[in-house]
């Protein structure tokens, strides 16, 4: 793996008239790595969500979202991710991985982009 060298956030200065040094901090360029920083490390977090995101990401109604998992509709889908419940409470939220509800997203889109082709 080839390291990158990134540039310095502390720069060292003197301070005129004294015999030690002071640091000044890049605050712009702290801002921009903490920003990259955060936008990696929330990437790689598993986020459950709520139906109402899952809705937001796929572009169905409630009731086909609902089709897609009950196996006596046509509308079917083994490959469709599975919620969980948040407690053992029958009241508790039930939620979907975010990561597996786009997944499952772009392997559609990716179906649909190979049966083009191939018609």
């Amino acid at each position: 793996m080839q390291k990158t060298s990134l540039p310095p956030l502390l720069t060292a200065r003197p301070i005129s008239g004294a015999a030690t040094e002071s640091c000044e901090i890049d605050l712009d360029r702290l801002d921009e790595l903490l920003e990259r920083v955060y936008t990696i490390a929330s990437s790689a977090v598993p986020k459950a969500i709520r139906r109402t995101r899952v809705l937001d990401i796929v572009p169905v109604g409630k009731s086909h979202l609902y089709n897609l998992m009950d196996e006596r509709s046509p509308a079917f889908d083994p490959t469709f991710p599975r919620p969980f419940r948040l407690g053992k409470s029958p009241n508790a939220p039930t939620v979907w991985w975010e990561h597996q509800i786009v997944d499952w997203l772009k392997s559609k889109a990716s179906g649909a982009i190979n049966e083009g082709r191939q018609g």
